[in-house]
């Protein structure tokens, strides 16, 4: 038994070693391994495909929306008041999310408002982002693409993977 352990340690020890040696051998001319690469390439895909979707969709209901650097959609349809809203503050809002096709995911008159603070909430970073573009008492129209919503995996209720998400938004608070 003895023996055995002996001869398979070394053995183990071999194989760990040419394995690293392969993996690191497997890498694109920019050093990243093949998979990651594709999975860069793929992301990008989908976030170009998705962005084409969101532009037919703004053209097909003339909505005149602004792209911010962040990849969200917005166009504020009431201005509010006071200053722009900041990562910290309480806000309590109205909201009516869809998906892309008009199919209702959540609406505050029948699931109740939506109270979060900017920046420690577990709402989608694309509407906290969004949020402090804005200030109490604005309303406005937004599109969060699927990497600036719930990702390639959904909320695990009605929202699917990879969905764009329309929300008509009013800070109340």
């Amino acid at each position: 038994m003895r023996r055995s352990i002996r001869l398979l340690i070394p053995l183990a020890m071999l194989l760990a070693c040419g394995c690293r040696q392969s993996r690191n051998e497997a890498t694109t001319s920019d050093g990243t391994p093949p998979d990651e690469e594709y999975l860069v390439g793929v992301n990008r895909d989908i976030v170009r495909n998705e962005a084409t979707d969101i532009r037919l969709l703004i053209n097909r209901y003339g909505w005149n929306m602004q792209c911010d650097p962040a990849g969200y959609y917005y166009e504020i349809l009431d201005e509010g008041h006071g200053s722009l809203l900041k990562k910290g503050d309480d806000v309590v809002l109205r909201c009516h999310i869809t998906l892309m096709d008009g199919t209702t995911v959540f609406d505050s008159g029948k699931d109740g408002t939506k109270d979060l603070v900017i920046g420690r909430s577990d709402e989608p970073v694309g509407l906290q982002e969004a949020l402090q573009q804005m200030r109490h008492g604005a309303k406005a129209r937004l599109i969060l693409p699927s990497h600036l919503a719930y990702g390639s995996i959904g909320d695990g209720a009605g929202i699917p993977g990879f969905a764009t998400l329309v929300y008509y938004i009013e800070v109340i608070k």
